[in-house]
């Protein structure tokens, strides 16, 4: 399975302001209280993508089981079969700080899909 990743860890810009063409709402226009906690990715899109978001925190291997990752839907797929595109919030809970991150997951339309990560906020 092919699964592309970007991992931005400069803080979330405001370009979240326009939708994208997938038909995502801007990040700017939801609401709090949609994000429902748990994901709507595979086993192999979430290992794949926490192994990209644990590398490009230097979280080392030994580290990894006592660190968490709690995931929230915050929009659902949106847009045509094999272009669906949705977000979800991605919190790193490692020690007594956290990192939150908005990760896109879009449909490649070859039966798998690409993520993108940004970091919004953290501690």
């Amino acid at each position: 399975m092919k699964i592309a990743a970007l991992l931005v860890l400069p803080a979330l810009l405001l370009v979240s302001c326009e939708s994208t063409q997938s038909g995502l709402k801007p990040l700017s226009q939801i609401p709090p209280s949609v994000a429902a906690e748990g994901t709507l990715a595979n086993s192999n899109l979430i290992r794949d993508a926490s192994h990209t978001l644990y590398e490009g925190l230097k979280i080392p291997v030994n580290e990894r089981a006592v660190t968490r990752i709690l995931k929230f839907v915050i929009q659902q797929p949106v847009g045509p079969v094999g272009k669906k595109a949705g977000r979800e919030m991605w919190i790193v809970q490692r020690g007594g700080n956290h990192l939150s991150f908005i990760v896109t997951f879009t449909e490649d339309g070859a039966g798998s899909a690409d993520f993108v990560f940004q970091q919004h906020g953290g501690k």
